[in-house]
């Protein structure tokens, strides 16, 4: 009598390039639906400083020139500085990026780090794939801390696009004296560019879980700006919020924030099925 019994399934290991980069582990795959934001944040950045410092040293090729460029500057008030750092030494290229550029270009990773991190979780949940993660064979802790990583992992790889096209800047863009820009002052700022961005992302993760994904980018947000969050802000925030939800709700004819409202989910719980 013939056996019907089928041999044991085997399985291949995941190979190591998916578990860096793929669907091969939960790490592989932050990192690569990080890809576009890389390509946004590091290698477009690192093109504008490249071409900015380009077009400085074209128009103010001239030590006068960067003379009459510091005055304009130093003659701008304080109120209408906006996004502009502190005007140290900017008529040297060094100077003059950090003053106008040294602090915007943070802000935009950080917009990315507040996100990704804020919503690392809650983006998965809406999509329907972090059922399929969390039904792997691996602790919450560790399904966090490999999201986690694979943003700090993309935010370097962002970091290092940023020094190169400093190195870049220094060695090709330097027209006068001063205009270089040391290996290691490029190295300081592009590292300053990724702390200020994982700094502000992990304010939103860390608040994420406990005042919502939505709550937690806005704190984060502010801290980020450096805003003063007083009582005015709050009792506003407070009457827009209350305001989308009668609007939403129509006075209980509507879901509020997509919930149905208990007497109606009574009443649909009573009715015989048709």
């Amino acid at each position: 009598m013939a056996s019907n019994v089928q041999p044991a399934a085997t399985y291949r290991p995941i190979p190591i390039a998916r578990r860096i980069y793929g669907f091969g582990s939960v790490f592989g795959k932050t990192l690569r639906d990080s890809r576009r934001a890389i390509l946004l944040v590091g290698v477009l950045v690192g093109l504008l400083l490249i071409g900015v410092s380009l077009t400085i040293v074209s128009e103010f090729n001239t030590v006068q020139s960067r003379k009459d460029l510091a005055a304009v500057v130093a003659a701008v008030p304080p109120i209408l500085a906006g996004l502009a750092g502190k005007p140290v030494n900017v008529e040297t290229l060094g100077g003059y990026l950090q003053y106008k550029y040294g602090t915007f270009f943070p802000i935009v990773a950080s917009l990315w780090s507040i996100l990704a991190l804020g919503g690392t979780l809650a983006a998965e949940a809406r999509r329907g794939s972090l059922e399929f993660v969390a039904a792997a064979p691996i602790s919450r802790r560790r399904l966090a801390i490999e999201k986690v990583s694979g943003h700090v992992v993309a935010m370097a790889i962002a970091v290092a696009c940023i020094f190169v096209s400093l190195v870049i800047v220094g060695r090709t863009a330097s027209s006068l004296p001063g205009d270089e820009i040391p290996v290691e002052a490029a190295a300081g700022y592009a590292l300053w560019f990724g702390l200020v961005a994982l700094a502000a992302g992990s304010v939103a993760f860390a608040l994420a879980g406990f005042i919502g994904r939505g709550a937690a980018m806005g704190v984060a947000g502010a801290i980020m700006f450096g805003e003063t969050i007083d009582l005015y802000v709050v009792i506003g925030t407070a009457m827009v919020i209350g305001g989308v939800a009668l609007v939403n709700s129509r006075l209980g004819e509507r879901k509020i924030f997509g919930r149905k409202p208990a007497s109606s989910a009574a009443g649909a719980e009573g009715e015989p099925a048709g």
